[in-house]
């Protein structure tokens, strides 16, 4: 059973099977395993079939390394060439970013290491939906915080622009792709950002750095949205109950029923023009809000290919 769990017949299961099967093994089974190189074989076939169980598959890998003594070392190459902008509209972005934070978490990495996975976070920032900007700009911030040798970055004036840039997202080498003799301009462009939270985030350029690493917060657009709201209109708005009225007044409903019944003895053209204008103002007050997986024509600007 186990030779046929752990052969090439395993990556004949279903793919909804195997999204469940892969973070039980690396969650669970693995830290219990006396011999866990021999889940190796197939942790990397998974990781090869790329898109989502590239991710999936590198908790696992990650613990092999570490737990199992399992030699690797192109282990950051590959995480480096499978972060790439189409991370920032998957389901799982949210464990990708947090397993990159544990990868990156010893301080004894090389800096050129830690440099590319920098600069490279930092213009993912500039193509991310902005529910994962404020994560990604909290990790960035980290990971400068653990490598101080790498503060330079942050107060270079050259390059300011992205054709001055000598940093080559698409070279997988890690020690090639420029990203020591780059600055993170993308950072100072995010100052620009309509959300305050973005910008706020973003103040660690100017202000320095400070010795205390911050939690990736994460929140939804929903979630923007109503601080927005509340920052707006204030926040006895939610606790009086005036949300319901607000929301009634710009849907054209009411469920005060002694105002339907005012509203009953008024000719039917008179009624119908009130909903007509009912209507129009609902229209007015919707705040069109799509953070869907774009199609790949978003990225036709972008040569970066993931090889697997």
């Amino acid at each position: 059973l186990q030779n046929n769990f752990y052969s090439d017949k395993s990556l004949l299961l279903p793919n909804t099977l195997i999204k469940r099967l892969v973070p039980y093994l690396s969650g669970t089974v693995l830290s219990a395993m006396k011999n866990g190189q021999l889940a190796g074989d197939f942790l990397f076939r998974i990781f090869n079939l790329g898109d989502i169980f590239s991710i999936l598959s590198l908790e696992g890998i990650f613990k092999l390394i570490t737990e199992h003594n399992f030699e690797y070392p192109n282990f950051y190459k590959s995480v480096y060439r499978i972060t790439t902008p189409f991370i920032c509209y998957l389901s799982y972005r949210e464990k990708f970013l947090n397993l990159l934070d544990t990868f990156l978490s010893s301080t004894h990495l090389p800096a050129y290491i830690v440099a590319s996975f920098v600069k490279k976070l930092s213009r993912l920032a500039l193509y991310a939906p902005f529910s994962f900007q404020e994560p990604l700009l909290a990790l960035i911030q980290n990971l400068l915080i653990r490598h101080d040798t790498l503060h330079f970055l942050l107060h270079r004036d050259e390059p300011a622009t992205f054709e001055m840039d000598p940093y080559d997202m698409d070279n997988v080498s890690l020690k090639e792709n420029g990203a020591l003799l780059s600055s993170l301009w993308e950072i100072k462009m995010l100052q620009k950002h309509w959300l305050f939270d973005i910008t706020k985030r973003t103040s660690f350029v100017d202000k320095g750095i400070s010795s205390m690493e911050s939690f990736l917060r994460w929140k939804s657009s929903d979630n923007y949205f109503d601080q927005i709201m509340q920052k707006k209109f204030g926040k006895d708005l939610a606790k009086n109950g005036l949300e319901n009225k607000f929301i009634n007044n710009q849907t054209g409903h009411d469920d005060n029923n002694d105002d339907e019944g005012d509203f009953s003895d008024e000719p039917k053209n008179k009624r119908r023009k009130m909903a007509s204008n009912n209507r129009q103002s609902k229209n007015n007050y919707e705040v069109p809000i799509k953070e869907n997986e774009p199609d790949k024509e978003f990225f036709s600007f972008l040569t970066c290919k993931v090889d697997f």
